[in-house]
């Protein structure tokens, strides 16, 4: 086990693309146990999916170290979160992941991201790498990314840089930073991720993007633009 001293929670908001979860899915059996051991539960967060869709999450929730959450309220992020968050707390996680359903995970990223967040834990909120589809860099990898200052050159890592606010497509958080989705103010659904990078970074806390490392944007997120519903 490589990180055997860490307790893993995985949310994954999700609306009806059951194909995205099954990706997600097949990643986790394959390495979560190599990985963490027993240390880490995945949360499907289930955002008012049509029956069938809710149906077959519930299948694949009775797995070991799944759960499953009906979340009734469309379009909300936040609420998402939040409840995903506070139903798991009794894991005590020293880290949280949250994957959204259009991302396609690799393991060497993953790994970096996981080895930066252990390095910097005290000072971040979060960790995100850049996003590709097709060896194009895509959304939400913002055309301003090139911007970014310098927050360091990793010796193993390479450039990181200190953002505003990364986006929650593939990243990983602290726990404490997941505290502040109660405030008031921050917008539901879209532009959620904004607006709780900013409270995030006014509270002194930094928003680290790894580079040099990516992971694959399914479809240039063009499931998830298209309709806003779908996660």
């Amino acid at each position: 086990m490589q990180y055997q001293d860490e307790r893993l929670l995985l949310l994954i908001p999700i609306h009806n693309y059951l194909e995205g979860v099954i990706r997600l899915k097949e990643f986790v059996d394959d390495n979560f146990t190599n990985l963490f051991g027993d240390n880490w539960r995945v949360c499907l967060i289930d955002n008012n999916s049509d029956a069938q869709v809710q149906k077959k999450l519930l299948k694949l929730s009775k797995d070991k170290n799944f759960s499953y959450i009906h979340q009734p309220l469309p379009k909300n992020l936040k609420e998402n979160f939040k409840v995903g968050f506070n139903t798991n707390t009794d894991i005590n996680p020293t880290v949280v992941a949250i994957w959204e359903t259009d991302t396609v995970p690799n393991l060497n990223t993953f790994s970096a991201m996981l080895n930066l967040y252990i390095e910097e834990r005290l000072t971040i909120a979060s960790v995100s790498p850049m996003y590709k589809w097709l060896g194009e860099y895509c959304y939400p990898t913002h055309r301003h990314w090139y911007t970014d200052p310098m927050y360091r050159n990793h010796p193993s890592y390479g450039k990181i840089t200190k953002v505003h606010a990364v986006p929650f497509l593939f990243s990983l958080w602290t726990p404490e930073s997941m505290q502040y989705i109660n405030r008031d103010g921050l917008r539901p659904f879209l532009h959620f991720d904004s607006d709780f990078g900013k409270v995030l970074t006014d509270a002194g806390k930094f928003h680290l993007r790894m580079k040099e490392y990516h992971v694959d944007h399914y479809n240039s997120g063009k499931i998830t633009r298209l309709n806003e519903t779908k996660n």
